[in-house]
């Protein structure tokens, strides 16, 4: 993976906890925004997630290799 490339992902706030969670996996900005585009589709009252928005994602810390993956 090149390191220019930023890579993006969706979260929402959940209707049951009130809490911002990660709701897809990580990918261009394009196929992430039209991610969040087909969930606003969605009626409100039929969401399970609220709210969604389009941010840089998290780099995470493989548990078996010790290194920043992401």
């Amino acid at each position: 993976m090149d390191k220019k490339q930023q890579l993006y992902g969706v979260t929402a706030i959940n209707r049951l906890s009130h809490k911002r969670e990660i709701i897809s996996n990580a990918a261009d900005f394009e196929t992430t925004e039209r991610k969040r585009r087909n969930l606003l589709k969605t009626r409100p009252e039929k969401r399970p997630y609220i709210y969604p928005l389009t941010v840089k994602y998290p780099r995470q810390l493989n548990l078996f290799t010790k290194q920043l993956d992401v």
